[in-house]
C-alpha cells in the first residue's frame, strides 16, 4: 500500500504547494493509470520549476535593483563628502587669511 500522505509531505517539502502534492498524491492512491499519473507528475513538477524559475528571475530583479540603490547612495555619499571637505577647506582658509591680516597689521 502507498503511503499518500508521505507522498504528499514529501512533496511539499520539496517546495510543491500543499494541494497540487495532495492531488499527486490522491492520484497516485487512485491508480489513474501509470502513464497518465506519471504525466500528471511531470506536469506538475514542471510547473513547480517554472514557478521556481520565476522566483529567481525575481530575486535577480530585486539584486540588480539593490545594486544600484548601493551605487546611487555611494554617489550621494561621495558628494557630501565633497561639500563637507569643501567647507572645511574654505574654514581654515577663512581662519588662515583673518590670522595673517592680524600678523601684517602689527
Amino acid at each position: 500500500m502507498i503511503d499518500t500522505l508521505a507522498i504528499a509531505h514529501a512533496l511539499v517539502n520539496a517546495g510543491l504547494e500543499q494541494r497540487p502534492a495532495e492531488a499527486i498524491a490522491r492520484a497516485i492512491r487512485n491508480g489513474q493509470g501509470g502513464s497518465a499519473s506519471e504525466d500528471f507528475v511531470r506536469a506538475e513538477i514542471g510547473s513547480a520549476r517554472a514557478e521556481i524559475g520565476s522566483v529567481r528571475a525575481e530575486i535577480g530583479s530585486v539584486r540588480a535593483e539593490i545594486g544600484e540603490l548601493r551605487a546611487a547612495m555611494m554617489e550621494q555619499n561621495n558628494a557630501l563628502l565633497r561639500w563637507i571637505m569643501g567647507l572645511g577647506f574654505g574654514a581654515i582658509a577663512g581662519v588662515l587669511a583673518q590670522f595673517v591680516f592680524q600678523i601684517l597689521q602689527r
